[in-house]
Formats: structure tokens, C-alpha cells, sequence
């Protein structure tokens, strides 16, 4: 089940997020999540929130760039690499 929100600054997106995430485990504490935002600034005040209430070594709290990042990591062939590439800046 994916979850999307959608709103501008200062509208209460990262709590929401938060929220979602820990009744999420509330609800199934073996569940897993990606939270993904579009800033490292967001993605960072997210991780910061979410590590208050819970480890995050299971979870991915990233950027878009971070998560599409670490997918083309671990499964490179799956996404049709070789698995020597790398990221440029």
C-alpha cells in the first residue's frame, strides 16, 4: 500500500509523514518502509524525527536521488546494469 502527500511548505507534510510511519508499525512492527522526500534538507528532518521514535536501519528515509540511487546499488543487473557503473554528480 503506497502513501502519497502532497502539499507546500509549512503545511505539516514531514509530521503526517512521521505519523503514517509509526502507526505503520504500530500496526505490523515486522512492516517495512521507504519515506522519500524531494530535499536532503526534508529527507534529514524526516530521518531525524523517525530515529526519535524507532530504528531505521530496516526502513529507507531518503531522497528520490538517494533511493533510486541505492537501487541501481544493490540491484544492478535487475535494472539492466552491469554493476561496475557509477553515480556521477
Amino acid at each position: 500500500v503506497g502513501l502519497a502527500i502532497s502539499a507546500g511548505a509549512g503545511a505539516g507534510k514531514t509530521s503526517t509523514l512521521v505519523q503514517k510511519c509509526l502507526k505503520l508499525i504500530e500496526r505490523n512492527p515486522q512492516a517495512r518502509f521507504a519515506a522519500v522526500s524531494f530535499t536532503e534538507k526534508s529527507a534529514s528532518d524526516l530521518r531525524e524525527k523517525l530515529s526519535r521514535e524507532i530504528d531505521l536501519e530496516r526502513h529507507w528515509v531518503t531522497t528520490i536521488h538517494g533511493l533510486c540511487g541505492s537501487v541501481l546499488r544493490d540491484y544492478p543487473r535487475e535494472a539492466g546494469f552491469q554493476g561496475e557503473e557509477r553515480i556521477l554528480d
